[in-house]
Formats: C-alpha cells, structure tokens, sequence
C-alpha cells in the first residue's frame, strides 16, 4: 500500500515513466489529509468547462483522488462516464502541441485509463480464445525479419532482436516510435523524437539515414523510396514531394497500405488523413467511434485501427464504414492499455500495448 503524494497528484515529477508507473499502481491509497469530495459534481464541471478554463485541470485532480479513493467499488451509475473519458480524450488531443501543457494532458489520460480500467474491472468477457506472448512495458513496436522478431522499445538499448524468446542482439537507435518492413525484408526504424531513420537489414547491420528532423516512417513506391517527417513533409528519395502542413500539426504514426499513406495526429481527435501515392489526393477519414487512432493496418478487405484511449481494435470495410470492436481495456493477458501498434503476422492481428506487458494476439474478425 502506498499513499498518494501532493507530486502524484499535480504530477510534478518529471519522468513520464515514473508517471505512467504511477497509473499502472494499484495498490495506491488515498489518507484522510484529503477531504471527500462528491464525484458527481466533479465530473459534472468537468463537462462543462471549458477546455482553457484554468479550473478544468484542478478538477481534473480532484477526480483523481476520488478514483483512487473509490477504486475498490464500482463506478456509480449516476455518471455517464463514457462522456467523462471522451471528454478527458479531448482534453488531451487539444493540449498536444502545447509544450506548458504536458500537466494537463497527463491528468486527463490518467483519468481515462483509471476509469477504463474501473469499467472493466467487472466484465468477465471470456479470454480464452486471446493468445499472448509477454513482451514488457513501453514497448513501441515489433516486426518479423527473417526467423527474428525486432522490438522497438524504452530501454536504454531500444532495439531488441529476438529469436525465441531469447535476446540475440540490442542496439541503440536514437528513440525508436515504428518499425515498417521493406520488399527487401529489411526494416526500418522511424522515431517521432529522433532524426533520421534507421535501417536494420537482414544480415543484422544497423544504419543511420541521417536527415534534420525525426523520420516517423519510410516505405517504397514504383522503385522510389519515400520518408514521413514528423513535420509532414513527404521526401521522395531525400528531395521534398508533398507537405501535409495544411491538414496536421504533427505526425506521431503513419503506415502505408498499397497505395495510400495513412498520416495519424493525435491532435486531430476521430479522424486520420489518408493520402494516395499514385495521384496525391488527400482525404480525411472520419472514425466517429475512435477518441484518438493510434494505428492501423488491413487484412484483405478489412482495416483494423486501435484508439489510445480505448482497449479496443475497429474494423471498417474498404469504404471505412464500421463492422465490429474486439477485446477490452486491462493490464491482464488479453486485454489492450493504452494500445500502441497493431500489425498481421502468421495471420494474426498482433496488439501492442505500451501500458500492458502482454501483446494480444486474435484472428481478423
């Protein structure tokens, strides 16, 4: 047991693995040095402020108190917490870019998982058909190259080659965020913090492509190689090819699926922007059931997208109208925390979660 401190409430710590840390404890505590305060008119300010009303992040602790106070119950009934999450799942996709604003945002996605994780608590869906393979926290990423698997991960050594469970090699790769495989079967290595991009072939030798800013992913197109700056600048082999300035703030994942590019900022809440390599039109995907995309691939005529503030995979048809949502939001084997990339291997949907040390592993539904 431990008590939650005045530094876990304003979450003036500055290490963001010692705040997500700090999500994930469950035997937190709240002591009688802080006062009951009724929920209902918590979350019922929250609602309704504003999202610049100075007061929205003091709620926003507040309610953190009471989750954690309340944690051993079951939500009340007499909140719409649904409404409270997509409320926090804004407030964080409008504070993103706003470097003084990391305080708040970080209040408000604690809150949603807290309340995801309340939520479920009570759901005795049956998990036995969900495989999963243990892969620790703050992983980013994984892709296959040749019998290898290559996790993209927060460690010092952030590149992890494993074969059989068994780690064969790690390198240091600047702050690796997506791994894409090339026709080649070579990967590289993008990052949404770090420039450049790295390449990892085949025989196990790791290069830099050097640019001036942080490459988020790269891919092939009729013989020409393509990079994503996190700016939204597209380079067709190194020379500038198309700006997405007019539709992003900033790119955190793109993926591309032959022959679109699929750019996410998760500053554009329920959206994704979809770009065709072959005639450079661009569209705006509208994803009404998702808070924030956070990837995505296809699977014959079906995409599958994850939301970061959801523990759930979405599938559209060609045309993007919804089928079906698969798996719940948890820390436990099967379920998605904060999931993070979604790829097919062996004919499996693979599910990385950064707050969960399990990757799922499902068939396409």
């Amino acid at each position: 047991m431990r008590y939650i401190t005045l530094t876990d409430i304003k979450m003036s710590n500055t290490n963001i693995f010692d705040n997500y840390s700090l999500i994930l404890n469950s035997k937190l505590k709240v002591s009688q040095d802080y006062s009951i305060k009724d929920i209902n008119k918590i979350t019922d300010k929250i609602l309704n402020l504003n999202y610049d009303d100075s007061n929205l992040e003091i709620q926003l602790e507040y309610l953190f108190i009471e989750l954690i106070r309340n944690k051993d119950l079951p939500l009340s009934d007499k909140i719409c917490w649904e409404l409270i999450c997509e409320k926090c799942a804004l407030v964080y996709s409008k504070n993103l870019n706003k470097k003084s604003a990391r305080s708040i945002r970080m209040k408000a996605i604690r809150n949603n998982f807290l309340i995801r994780e309340q939520k479920e608590k009570y759901n005795k869906k049956n998990l036995n058909k969900i495989k999963y393979e243990e892969i620790g926290l703050f992983v980013w990423d994984c892709k296959k190259i040749s019998e290898y698997k290559v996790f993209a991960t927060s460690d010092r050594e952030n590149l992890k080659v494993v074969h059989k469970k068994k780690v064969e090699k790690k390198f240091k790769a600047g702050l690796p965020t997506q791994i894409d495989t090339l026709s080649s079967g070579d990967l590289t290595i993008g990052s949404a913090y770090s420039k450049g991009v790295y390449f990892l072939t085949k025989n196990g030798a790791l290069n830099l492509n050097h640019f001036s800013m942080p490459i988020i992913t790269t891919f092939e197109y009729d013989q020409d190689f393509f990079y994503l700056s996190k700016d939204g600048v597209l380079f067709k082999n190194q020379e500038p090819f198309y700006n997405f300035n007019n539709f992003t703030n900033t790119v955190w994942k793109a993926r591309f699926i032959m022959p679109f590019l699929f750019v996410i900022d998760w500053s554009l809440d329920k959206c994704l922007l979809r770009f065709n390599i072959e005639n450079s039109k661009i569209e705006i995907i509208k994803l009404p059931e998702i808070f924030i995309p956070n990837d995505i691939c296809k699977h014959n005529k079906t995409y599958y997208v994850i939301d970061k503030m959801q523990g759930y995979i979405f599938s559209y048809d060609e045309l993007f109208r919804f089928k079906k949502k698969n798996l719940n939001f948890g820390k436990d084997p099967g379920k998605l925390y904060d999931p993070i990339s979604i790829n097919l291997e062996n004919g499996k949907l693979c599910i990385i979660s950064w707050l969960n040390k399990y990757m799922c592993k499902i068939l396409p539904f």
